[in-house]
């Protein structure tokens, strides 16, 4: 994921195989992660990023898979942009509970 107001990069691995997408399919991955501590809030975009296995190539972006998809590949970084985003916004347990409060009240008044 890339902050998109300082380009940070947080990187999660997958649990998924794309050796096994079949071509002209569209391929769902489904998964949990859990975010970094010290990851700020913000909007981030969704990226993908399968860089080659081999450990010397491993960052070089002229290594990585490009997916077939128009205008979603970034040669400088090796990137697909899946032009989907993400809003993260931390809230402590406190608030949360809050929030849960307040909800369950405004269900009784209903």
């Amino acid at each position: 994921m890339r902050n998109t107001a300082t380009g940070a990069l947080y990187r999660f691995a997958l649990n998924t195989d794309p050796r096994q997408w079949a071509p002209g399919k569209a391929t769902t991955v489904s998964q949990t992660v859990s975010l970094p501590a010290d990851m700020p809030n913000g909007n981030y975009a969704a990226m993908l990023n399968l860089p080659d296995p081999e450990s010397t190539l491993r960052s070089r972006p002229e290594y990585a898979i490009q997916l077939a998809n128009t205008g979603i590949w970034e040669s400088s970084t090796g990137l697909n942009d899946l032009f989907h985003s993400v809003d993260v916004e931390r809230r402590s347990r406190h608030d949360l509970e809050r929030a849960a409060h307040a909800e369950q009240q405004e269900l009784r008044l209903r």
